[in-house]
This record gives C-alpha cells, sequence and structure tokens, in this order.
C-alpha cells in the first residue's frame, strides 16, 4: 500500500496571493461592484490608496482601498497621484460615517499613520488575516 501524501503547505507567495484576491472580493462587495470615480462597472480593480510595496502594513486593510475602472485606475490614482489624493479624501470621508473626525484629512492621515505601521508579515499570520478577510466579505457593509 502507498503511503498518504503530505499535503504541500502554501508557500508565501501563493498566501500572499490567496489574501490579495479576498481582499479585492472584499474591496468589491463593499463598493458594489462599481467604479467609486466614475460609477462604471466594467474592468475594475482594487487600488491601494497608499501603495502595498511602500506601506505593506496597508495591504489588506479595507480602509487602505478603492474599486476604480482601469481607465481611473492606470491613468488618474497612478498617473496623477496629487489629484487622486484630492479626489479620495472627501471620498474617505463621505463612506466612513462609523468613524467619528473633526475633518476630512483626519480619516486620511489617520490611515496613512495606520499603514505605516512596521509589520512583517509571516505564515503564521495567515490564518488570522484570511479569517478577518472572509469576515468582512460576510458581513455586510
Amino acid at each position: 500500500m502507498p503511503k498518504p501524501k503530505k499535503k504541500k503547505k502554501p508557500t508565501l507567495a501563493q498566501m500572499r496571493k490567496k489574501l490579495d484576491r479576498l481582499w479585492f472580493e472584499a474591496i468589491y462587495k463593499r463598493d458594489k461592484g462599481i467604479c467609486q470615480y466614475c460609477k462604471r462597472g466594467d474592468t475594475l480593480a482594487a487600488h491601494h490608496i497608499f501603495g502595498k510595496k511602500a506601506y505593506p502594513s496597508g495591504r489588506w486593510n479595507l480602509d487602505n482601498g478603492v474599486l476604480l475602472c482601469y481607465a481611473h485606475h492606470i491613468f488618474y490614482a497612478h498617473a496623477k497621484p496629487e489629484e487622486f489624493r484630492r479626489w479620495v479624501i472627501p471620498w474617505m470621508a463621505k463612506r466612513s460615517w462609523h468613524m467619528s473626525f473633526y475633518n476630512m484629512e483626519e480619516m486620511y492621515d489617520w490611515l496613512f499613520a495606520h499603514v505605516q505601521e512596521v509589520k512583517q508579515f509571516r505564515a503564521c499570520h495567515f490564518e488570522e488575516e484570511k479569517n478577518r478577510l472572509e469576515k468582512e466579505l460576510n458581513d455586510s457593509f
């Protein structure tokens, strides 16, 4: 009788890919499947307000994401970052009714401080992040 095959542990890259997918699905659901800038519903991408490479602690933070169509993701958010920032601050304030901030800039500053935290992702954190994102995905926004 052959030995049962051992189940391979997922690599760190596979875990990140899975969490990225869950993050996208949660952003998609929260933003109701439409570009938050132009309200179109095709060729959508979840954009990190603060980039995931520069601010890895904000990679799976739902407050750090906005759903955009391809055109606004590439030609607006990436190509005109200062203009995008001027648009995203009031957008964040509108949808953050559950948080009490004194002004629109305060929410942006809070998020910026939050994503700057130094946090190293390790395999042991995968289940915790996965469970958190799945809970967010299953809860209604």
